[in-house]
């Protein structure tokens, strides 16, 4: 897995607010960031019978195509992500845990593909992120890396042999 690098960080307290970047932010468990839309629980993936997102993060290329065409459709819905990366697909880190920072998060399978077996979804690009549960209390800071949490790894290699 190549090196993924928090490049922004954002918030904003409703779904209409304008989001705001920030150096640092405390991540709560179940409630996402700390003064964002996820934390009231009035972001858009609040809610449902698929598990609820406290963060929704995306890659920065893919978000740099969403600028591209939200430019061209004046549509910036989707341009609402609270974390950016530099680095590879995050898919992988669907069901699996992950820690920036001090924080451990876990992967959420993207809604509008629970559809698709996890197998498939894990090779695809996904243009518009994921979501994460926030698992810990902790904060992550730009320049934060994102990691897998080896572990966790480690035991799913010892019960697939």
């Amino acid at each position: 897995m190549d090196k993924l690098v928090i490049l922004d960080l954002r918030i904003a307290k409703d779904t209409t607010s304008p989001l705001k970047s920030l150096p640092t932010a405390h991540l709560v468990p179940n409630r996402g960031i700390e003064g964002d839309r996820y934390y009231y629980h009035a972001g858009s993936f609040s809610t449902g019978d698929i598990p609820a997102y406290d963060v929704s993060i995306i890659e920065e290329d893919m978000y740099q195509q969403l600028v591209q065409e939200s430019l061209r459709t004046g549509n910036g819905k989707a341009l609402r992500r609270n974390i950016v990366v530099s680095g590879c697909t995050l898919a992988m880190l669907i069901d699996q845990p992950f820690q920036i920072g001090t924080t451990l998060l876990r992967g959420i399978m993207p809604r509008r593909l629970s559809h698709l077996p996890l197998e498939q979804v894990t090779s695809m690009r996904l243009s518009t992120g994921i979501g994460a549960k926030v698992l810990s209390e902790g904060t992550i800071c730009l320049g934060d890396e994102l990691c897998l949490v080896k572990e966790h790894a480690m035991f799913l290699n010892e019960r697939a042999t």
